[in-house]
């Protein structure tokens, strides 16, 4: 698979298929992040959280699943003077990754975006300077506008999106409400896009 030409340090949304490349894509806009007082913080937000760094040379990556709860994202206060870190801390100094975007409670989605944009504050005493990278889908089955392409590492190209439209309408809406603030970018070209571009492509079926 060829390396993607990924936007680097801005928060974004990457639509595409299923298995097209998502989190290949996540993981090296991590590989920007060369900020080495985020490591050193980074370093300090491990030990709170009792976890290891495994690999010292690479940025944080954290991918949650969409299941997790707000709590589990910010983290909390256990005693006046000890944070446990949330996510949004653990990825100091690299990427949150939220796979299935759509998926997560509007809650999380919101607090996560409102963090994002507010990297020099603090959550529990904790700093959470990451990017966020945000996966999407076009539709539910994910092969909406992309009938007939053979994604990386296939050899059979995508069947037709069977979806019924007023799903597909639903699903495009609610990614527009979580997500509409952030640019988005096919995986596939790396290029810009607009969240229903895929509906502007061709007509639902």
């Amino acid at each position: 698979m060829t390396t993607p030409k990924t936007p680097g340090h801005i928060h974004h949304c990457v639509i595409g298929p299923h298995c097209s490349g998502k989190t290949l894509w996540a993981r090296e806009v991590a590989k920007t992040w060369r900020d080495k007082e985020a490591y050193d913080d980074h370093d300090k937000i491990l030990h709170l959280a009792r976890l290891e760094q495994l690999d010292v040379q690479s940025p944080p990556f954290r991918a949650p699943h969409h299941t997790c709860s707000l709590v589990a994202i910010t983290g909390r206060l256990e005693r006046e003077w000890y944070a446990q870190p949330g996510e949004v801390s653990l990825a100091h100094g690299g990427v949150l990754f939220m796979d299935e975007g759509a998926e997560f409670k509007r809650t999380v989605i919101e607090q996560v975006v409102r963090l994002a944009g507010d990297e020099g504050t603090l959550v529990n005493g904790l700093p959470h300077d990451f990017t966020l990278v945000v996966a999407l889908a076009p539709c539910p089955c994910g092969r909406l506008g992309y009938e007939g392409t053979v994604l990386p590492g296939y050899t059979n190209p995508l069947e037709a999106c069977r979806c019924d439209p007023k799903s597909v309408e639903r699903y495009q809406a609610r990614q527009h409400s979580m997500f509409g603030t952030l640019p988005v970018y096919d995986v596939l070209t790396g290029e810009e896009v607009v969240l229903d571009y895929i509906l502007t492509k061709k007509d639902t079926p």
